[in-house]
């Protein structure tokens, strides 16, 4: 059995090869280590006051919320952002996301949402009927890609949406409360 010509090219080029990957490690933890301390751009806004909480939930995902949304041990409702990572900026795996997600078991309250939601003509993203056992997500957006010509302003162009995708939904924070309050009002 022999190599093919492109394992060739591979095994001719093998440090190439081991630079390139030690790169795609640097890569991964640069944009790990963004999407985790991106709350201190947050903090920068002005619609950011102290009650707002900044949840770097796990590589690649984070998450903003309020302590009056929180319901026993769970934040129920999350403005976010998930799969952060280089296949998803700038290769071909699906892109990076953004999302308002309830995180507790209330059919009402995402139902809720996306009727209310239904009602604003300017929205960022997609209302989203996509359900999960416990919860649903109300709002989900792609980060766009991010081109070759733009890695040298990748923090302007990539924090740009994010802020954006952000402060349109943490704006909303009132709409949030009263309806989340609203539904377990109907409930007791």
């Amino acid at each position: 059995m022999k190599f093919s010509n492109a394992g060739k090219m591979v095994l001719q080029n093998w440090a190439v090869v081991q630079d390139i990957h030690e790169i795609e490690i640097e890569v991964a933890n640069y944009l790990e280590n963004y999407i985790r301390t991106f709350d201190k751009e947050l903090k920068k806004c002005k619609w950011w006051d102290s009650k707002w909480k900044f949840v770097s939930y796990d590589a690649g995902q984070s998450y903003i919320t309020r302590p009056e949304w929180k319901r026993g041990e769970s934040d129920a409702i999350w403005i976010g952002i998930w799969n952060f990572n280089a296949d998803a900026l700038f290769g071909t795996k699906p892109p990076a996301s953004f999302y308002v997600y309830v995180e507790i078991e209330s059919p009402q309250l995402v139902s809720a949402l996306q009727k209310h939601f239904e009602g604003e003509s300017d929205i960022i993203g997609t209302i989203t009927t996509k359900t999960l056992k416990k919860g649903g997500y109300i709002i989900q957006h792609n980060l766009r890609k991010c081109l070759p010509e733009e890695v040298e302003r990748f923090e302007e162009v990539v924090g740009t949406s994010i802020l954006a995708f952000f402060e349109y939904y943490a704006k909303r924070e009132k709409i949030f409360s009263n309806i989340l309050n609203n539904i377990e009002k109907k409930k007791s």
